[in-house]
């Protein structure tokens, strides 16, 4: 019975130890080439970052050089409640 427990203990400790999250420190940077770049906060609050996609016409959209003039667009595109209204930088 110990042999049993000491086998589950140490299959359950090494599985611990070799899984888990990707750190920072580590030789390859581990973020996504080609996936998506986007954070949903329920719906309330939806931004994604290099988006240079059509935004519908259901939605208020505001676009950044219209409130200033700058230079550089990062093509980023943030949406409030549900898209009602939309903020995008192209």
């Amino acid at each position: 019975m110990r042999i049993k427990n000491l086998a589950l203990l140490l299959i359950t400790a090494s599985a611990l130890a070799f899984t888990g999250c990707a750190s920072k420190h580590g030789l390859t940077d581990r973020t996504p080439e080609m996936g998506p770049r986007s954070t949903n906060l329920l719906g309330i609050y939806e931004y994604h970052q290099e988006d240079f996609s059509y935004v519908g016409p259901n939605s208020f959209v505001v676009s950044t050089d219209e409130l200033y003039t700058r230079n550089n667009y990062s093509g980023d595109r943030a949406s409030f409640l549900w898209g009602l209204v939309t903020l995008k930088d192209y």
